[in-house]
């Protein structure tokens, strides 16, 4: 059995075409070695320091393995994920390495997003409107890039505008 973990927040993790795609491939890739999956998902607004659902799924021995998907600088800080990598758990995370050990998948969003913005600088766009969907960590990471960008071209404006809010 092999758990697929989201922190998930804001609409449902079925209607985010990405997530879904995921899913798809994770499934036929461990079908095809006879394991099944087992979602785990919780609301990321939950209480941060309390114990990940994923981390008793392992502790009770009810997974086998574990793929988390978007590594946040919050989960890569615990403490209990580190040690299951460093003893050997098989771990399977999507973000950022966190660890030389373990499975690292990792899409450079970070690097896609600024070399956006630089595509549409360096075509004369001055004044750039980025619509992304309202998840805590996607904001953080953009604005981040956005900062950066910023410094670089002085002349850039760069508004980021959520979908998929409530309400």
């Amino acid at each position: 059995m092999i758990g697929v973990y989201f922190s998930y927040s804001g609409r449902s993790l079925f209607d985010n075409t990405f997530y879904l795609e995921l899913l798809r491939g994770i499934d036929k890739a461990v079908s095809g070695e006879k394991y099944s999956l087992l979602l785990i998902n919780e609301n990321s607004d939950d209480d941060e320091k309390k114990q990940p659902k994923y981390i008793e799924y392992i502790y009770q021995h009810r997974i086998d393995g574990i793929l988390l998907n978007g590594m946040s600088e919050e989960m890569a800080k615990r403490g209990e994920l580190i040690q299951l990598i460093e003893e050997g758990y098989p771990v399977v995370y999507i973000g950022k390495q966190i660890h030389e050990l373990g499975i690292n998948v990792y899409a450079q969003y970070e690097v896609y997003m600024k070399q956006m913005i630089e595509k549409f600088y360096k075509n004369g766009h001055r004044s750039i409107l980025v619509f992304l969907e309202d998840k805590k960590r996607n904001l953080h990471l953009f604005e981040k890039i956005c900062v950066q960008c910023r410094k670089e071209y002085g002349d850039i404006r760069i508004q980021t505008v959520a979908v998929g809010t409530k309400g």
